[in-house]
């Protein structure tokens, strides 16, 4: 697999280093054509950042393209030529943030978040936008800011009662990413809000609350899972995460 994904970086860096669009073209199909197992995620930020160095015109057409490790590259290189101040329209960021595939998004989240003062009102817009893919990628690029501001991490308040799995699954990544990254207090007070609602979601709390950083925040730990408890009752995942956090 490692040497798969050299081959397409270095095959890419040499088309992009020629400018030939012949050459571009005939290695991004390589990309089209690699089995996905041989083809991570974590491939399509380095491959978007050889993207990157062509006009924004050569790779902007390849945010609509069919196969998904190509939009993901592409999705990179747009967030990286824009934050290099390379004329990228917003609108085109905004198509990237609605990608259907969650590893294009976040391949395209991780670059943009190079420049977190200028990706912060990204967050902040993409967080009430309507589709639910592009909240998606508000969440996720809220989880790679270095410090976010308050009033960003208030905005996930709601995000807890999203019937989709994987707004939930992202909101527990970006909420664990936090606690781990100093804030722990913010999303505490986060969580002991989650706990208190009528119809809690268990499964998102319990599993904050069952993540590395929270272990170092015990007593406040046990108080928000006592409360969730006292609404739900002891059940299964509610115990675990108690467990884990009692002596």
């Amino acid at each position: 697999m490692k040497n798969t994904v050299h081959e397409l970086i270095t095959d890419l860096k040499a088309a992009v280093l020629i400018g030939d669009l012949d050459s571009i073209h005939a290695a991004v199909d390589q990309i089209r054509g690699t089995d996905d197992s041989d083809l991570p995620p974590s491939a399509l930020l380095p491959l978007g950042e050889i993207l990157a160095r062509l006009e924004p015109a050569d790779f902007l057409q390849f945010l609509d393209d069919d196969d998904a490790a190509v939009r993901g590259a592409a999705a990179a290189a747009s967030a990286l030529a824009w934050i290099a101040g390379k004329k990228i329209e917003p609108a085109a960021l905004d198509y990237a943030a609605d990608d259907p595939a969650p590893e294009v998004r976040a391949a395209f989240t991780q670059a943009l978040a190079r420049a977190p003062e200028k990706a912060a009102a990204f967050a902040d817009a993409w967080l009430t936008a309507e589709p639910e893919t592009t909240r998606q990628s508000g969440i996720q690029l809220l989880g790679q800011l270095v410090q976010p501001s308050l009033h960003l991490i208030k905005k996930l308040e709601p995000f807890d009662g999203a019937e989709d799995q994987e707004t939930r699954t992202v909101l527990v990544e970006t909420v664990n990413t936090l606690g781990a990254h100093g804030m722990a207090g913010p999303v505490l007070d986060l969580l002991s809000g989650w706990a208190g609602r009528t119809e809690p979601n268990v499964w998102v709390i319990t599993r904050a609350l069952s993540a590395s950083w929270s272990l170092g925040e015990s007593v406040q730990a046990l108080e928000i899972l006592q409360k969730l408890a006292d609404r739900v009752g002891e059940i299964r995942p509610v115990v675990r995460a108690m467990e884990r956090h009692r002596p």
